[in-house]
C-alpha cells in the first residue's frame, strides 16, 4: 500500500483533503444552527438556548481540524445572515430591561429585532444598513443617531476595527449615560486604541447593567458584552 510521507495511507489522505474542501465550500444556511436563529427572530418564544447542540446537529465538531476549517466558512455565513455577535436569551433579556437603547452600527438589525421582540425600547441605526435586514435600520452615522435619539443607552456590537467613531460617540455622551459594547478587548478584532484608552477615564465599567449576561462565542473568538457608564 502506498504510504504518504507522514506515515498515513494515501486513501485516507485523499479522504481528509476531500473533507476539508467540502467543509470549506459547504452552504450551512439551511442547517439546524441557522434555522434555530431564524426561528428565534420569527417567534420570540423559541430562543436559541444551546448553540453548541445546533452545531452538533450540523455535524460541526469543534475539536476536528476539518470542521475547524469549515467553521470559518460557517461563521462567515452566520455574519452575512445575522451579524457578528451570537446573542443569548439572557443578554437579550437584560438589554430589553435597560432600555431605551440606541444601537449604532446595527448592520442587519438582528440584535435589535430580538431586543424589541422581548419588549425592549430600541432604535437601530447604521451608516450603511444591510438590505433585507431583520428590522428597520435607519441610515444614520453615530453622530446623527445620537443627535436624533439623545440620552439613550448606546449599544455597539463589534465596532469596526481601527475606527474611531465609537470613541468619538463616547465623548459626546453625558455624565451617567450608559454604553454596552460587544466586542473583543485591546489587540482584538474590534474597536480602536482610542476607545480602549477611554476605559477608566471617560467611561467606567458598570457590570451591574448586564448582571453577567453575555454572548455565545464561536471557537477562537473572544468577544464579550461589556457595560459602562460615562464618567
Amino acid at each position: 500500500m502506498t504510504r504518504n510521507p507522514i506515515g498515513g495511507n494515501s486513501n485516507r489522505l485523499h479522504e481528509d483533503v476531500d473533507l476539508l474542501i467540502s467543509m470549506a465550500m459547504a452552504d450551512f444556511r439551511d442547517g439546524a444552527f441557522f434555522r434555530g436563529f431564524r426561528a428565534w427572530a420569527n417567534d420570540p418564544g423559541r430562543p436559541v438556548t444551546d448553540p453548541q447542540d445546533l452545531l452538533a446537529q450540523d455535524n460541526i465538531d469543534i475539536n476536528s481540524f476539518a470542521s475547524g476549517i469549515g467553521l470559518l466558512n460557517f461563521r462567515d455565513q452566520y455574519i452575512g445572515t445575522f451579524g457578528f455577535c451570537v446573542p443569548t436569551p439572557e443578554l437579550v433579556e437584560q438589554l430589553a430591561r435597560i432600555g431605551p437603547i440606541l444601537e449604532v452600527g446595527a448592520g442587519t438589525g438582528y440584535l435589535s429585532r430580538l431586543v424589541r421582540d422581548a419588549g425592549g425600547d430600541i432604535e437601530a441605526t447604521d451608516i450603511s444598513p444591510r438590505e433585507n435586514g431583520w428590522t428597520e435600520v435607519e441610515a444614520l452615522d453615530a453622530r446623527q443617531a445620537q443627535s436624533r435619539y439623545p440620552g439613550r443607552t448606546l449599544l455597539s456590537s463589534w465596532p469596526s476595527l481601527g475606527g474611531d467613531w465609537l470613541s468619538e460617540a463616547v465623548l459626546r455622551m453625558q455624565s451617567g449615560d450608559r454604553l454596552v459594547m460587544i466586542g473583543e478587548g485591546p489587540g482584538g478584532c474590534t474597536g480602536s486604541d482610542s476607545f480602549y484608552k477611554l476605559i477608566g477615564r471617560e467611561i467606567l465599567p458598570a457590570p451591574d447593567l448586564l448582571s453577567g449576561a453575555d454572548v455565545w462565542r464561536f471557537p477562537c473568538i473572544h468577544d464579550t458584552a461589556q457595560a459602562f457608564r460615562r464618567a
